[in-house]
């Protein structure tokens, strides 16, 4: 990093002192440096919200090349004891290619946590929108084919993943990546400490609220892990390591599928309109975060714990350019 960079860099994140904010800078396939603000150097733990998704493509993707799931075979297929089915009940044909990409037409854009003094939800009354479930029942209403953003949808690969592998989806996670990249402080479940989230600068109640919705928002991790897991996939997609994906799949998993929001959707991943780019943004009740990286071993990660992240985050990305 560049010595005026850096100044300037320094400086902005000073200007915004009720802001906890971790800065994983990724420079030719390494990190090179991390910056913080107002946090513990212990506590460096934040929740990922929807960067969870990438996690359940690379999984989804290390399942293909196991052989135990295909991209475009019909997910009912797959599912145990629920399937995917249209508001009157009839079941519904889609791909995991349209889960990964959010083509398949599924509802329900996001989640919006529990309080930890109430009861969290199962799996099964996520999807079939029953209490204590919070979010309406996730099915088949859109057209396919066109980008709806669905959390709903990742729901959905989560139930696939667990019913093929008879095992949770946290295990299958810490299995294929977690252990293969040693991201230590990573998990889907809460650490017993972690960076305090906040909303209008308050505490949130407790620090957090819980996402049992672990395939689309459950990630609970650090600017250095997913620096570690995002260099991975760099590597991989010039063929200079496979410790999750090879080569071919990984370019798979990030081959554009669609138009979205002014961008490109590949597999899990949103890729920048001039295709050197690709990124995800996480949005949590009490933390906002973001990555973007290229092609070519460059980018950054930008964790905060604040609802008010995402105005430090703009700004940050702009001052970069």
């Amino acid at each position: 990093m560049k010595e005026n960079q850096e100044r300037i860099i320094n400086k902005l994140i000073k200007e915004h002192k009720n802001l906890g904010i971790s800065i994983a800078f990724i420079k030719n396939y390494k990190i090179e440096k991390i910056l913080s603000n107002n946090l513990p150097k212990k506590t460096l733990i934040f929740q990922g919200a929807s960067i969870s998704k990438i996690l359940t493509s690379l999984c989804v993707m290390k399942l293909v090349e196991k052989k135990k799931l295909e991209l475009n075979k019909n997910v009912n297929n797959y599912l145990k004891n629920w399937k995917v089915k249209d508001k009157k009940g009839q079941k519904e044909k889609i791909t995991i290619k349209q889960l990964l990409s959010h083509t398949a037409g599924i509802n329900c854009p996001g989640f919006v946590g529990y309080n930890q003094n109430k009861k969290i939800p199962s799996l099964i009354h996520i999807l079939e929108g029953k209490k204590p479930s919070n979010n309406e029942p996730i099915y088949c209403v859109y057209k396919k084919g066109k980008f709806r953003y669905s959390g709903g949808g990742y729901e959905i690969i989560q139930k696939i993943i667990e019913d093929r592998t008879n095992n949770s989806y946290e295990k299958v996670i810490r299995k294929y990546v977690f252990k293969s990249l040693k991201m230590k402080n990573s998990s889907f479940s809460k650490p017993k400490k972690f960076v305090q989230g906040h909303e209008r600068n308050k505490q949130v109640n407790k620090g957090c609220f819980i996402y049992p919705e672990k395939a689309a928002a459950g990630l609970w991790t650090t600017s250095e892990d997913l620096a570690k897991l995002l260099i991975e996939i760099q590597l991989s997609y010039i063929g200079k390591s496979n410790k999750v994906l090879s080569k071919k799949l990984v370019r798979t998993m990030l081959k554009i599928i669609t138009p979205a929001e002014g961008n490109f959707m590949s597999l899990g991943f949103f890729v920048s309109k001039d295709k050197k780019k690709f990124y995800h943004t996480g949005h949590n009740v009490g933390y906002r975060g973001k990555f973007s990286v290229d092609f070519k071993g460059n980018g950054i990660v930008i964790l905060t714990n604040n609802g008010e992240g995402n105005i430090f985050i703009d700004k940050f990305l702009r001052k970069l350019k």
